[in-house]
């Protein structure tokens, strides 16, 4: 809080002090006598931890300064002045100012305290107002532990991830995870550069996340133990029940690619299953950070050793066109909801012969009853999957 030397009036100048009255100076008699309004009604007003105060401060001098003090004490805070405002009455442009200050009260004891507003002319008269506040005993909040999402009962297998936020009035400490009670307890990674939690100030809430290896776990059962403690060493604990199977994650192919020919294009598709679902499936060239996310569709049959929901049929119509002739390596990629991820490769042989189709007899406008017979050459690097007509 900055001091303001000389903010008190002038000898010539009396103020009469009564924390019962809005007004502290006497009735002026000039049409232009210096003005100060308050927003807010701030007699008894219950406060905790932030008293903001606002309003108008008008003088013919123009207003060199507005600041708020709190229980008598000899230190003052100056408001922030916005003179962009429109003139109030019997004042000319430049002569009205807006105010604002938050002001910090969070020292405070519980208790009555009077709240002094002076507002200084460029002239040095002087106009106050003061209020009684009520300030209330702030009462820290219960330390908070959430997730990002529910895993009670979810299935898992291999990493299990965890994520999500905690909060304490005295500073998160750490976050840390064991499995099934025992002395195995791992740190998870703390970023305090977020929103704090609702009740909570800045470098009171931590968003967490840990990766807990369950590679070790037999199937079944295990309960996850989550710890988050404060500062002040308060602790607040949640846990859960997950499932972990032994099956691992599986992608396959529909159709044996490596080594093919190809040209212009290339469908890859197949199956991927996680024991947590299948979040996505995609696909690269050479090890380039060209990923392609697959188009999923969940089967209805799930992949032996998984569960409904488990398995998705994958598809994309991979461009290829961009690719010089010449070998090519493709990835593909299914992670997990829990990220885990299974991946294949296999390797392409792009040429750039294009596709051909002939046709033996030139039907066009000819004349046709009963049947007509067509025939002639298919050609495509990569083997021809199949020739067919329609009509109309």
């Amino acid at each position: 809080m900055k001091k303001i030397p000389g903010w008190l009036p002038t000898a010539a100048t009396v103020l009469a002090v009564s924390v019962s009255s809005q007004m502290l100076l006497p009735a002026a008699t000039a049409e232009n006598a210096p003005v100060l309004t308050v927003d807010q009604d701030l007699n008894n007003t219950a406060v905790q931890k932030t008293l903001h105060i606002s309003g108008t401060a008008s003088n013919a001098s123009e207003v060199n300064y507005v600041c708020v003090n709190i229980g008598g004490q000899s230190f003052w805070t100056n408001a922030t002045l916005d003179s962009t405002v429109s003139p109030a009455d019997g004042f000319s442009a430049g002569e009205t100012v807006k105010y604002s200050l938050d002001l910090d009260v969070s020292a405070l004891a519980a208790g009555k305290y009077t709240v002094n507003v002076a507002a200084r002319g460029k002239d040095d008269t002087l106009t106050q107002q003061a209020f009684v506040v009520d300030m209330n005993e702030v009462k820290a909040p219960d330390p908070q532990l959430s997730f990002d999402r529910d895993l009670e009962g979810t299935n898992a297998y291999g990493t299990l991830s965890l994520s999500g936020t905690a909060s304490n009035a005295s500073g998160v400490d750490y976050v840390c995870a064991n499995i099934d009670g025992q002395a195995n307890w791992q740190n998870a990674i703390l970023d305090t550069a977020v929103t704090p939690a609702d009740g909570f100030s800045d470098g009171e809430t931590a968003k967490y996340s840990l990766k807990l290896d369950l590679s070790a776990l037999s199937a079944g059962e295990h309960t996850i133990n989550v710890a988050a403690r404060g500062k002040d060493e308060t602790l607040v604990q949640k846990s859960f029940t997950i499932h972990v199977m032994g099956t691992e994650p599986q992608l396959s192919l529909d159709k044996g690619l490596d080594g093919a020919n190809a040209y212009g294009g290339i469908t890859i598709s197949g199956e991927a299953s996680h024991i947590s679902g299948v979040q996505y499936v995609c696909i690269n060239t050479d090890g380039q950070n060209n990923w392609k996310n697959a188009t999923l569709e969940k089967k209805d049959t799930p992949a032996e050793g998984f569960l409904a929901g488990d398995t998705v049929q994958y598809s994309l119509n991979l461009d290829i066109s961009s690719l010089a002739p010449g070998d090519h390596t493709l990835e593909v990629a299914s992670r997990g909801n829990d990220e885990t991820v299974v991946t294949k490769f296999f390797t392409i042989h792009v040429v750039n012969t294009a596709p051909q189709l002939s046709v033996d007899k030139n039907w066009n406008g000819a004349n046709v009853h009963g049947t007509l017979s067509l025939s002639g050459v298919a050609s495509n690097v990569s083997g021809l999957d199949y020739v067919c007509v329609n009509t109309d």
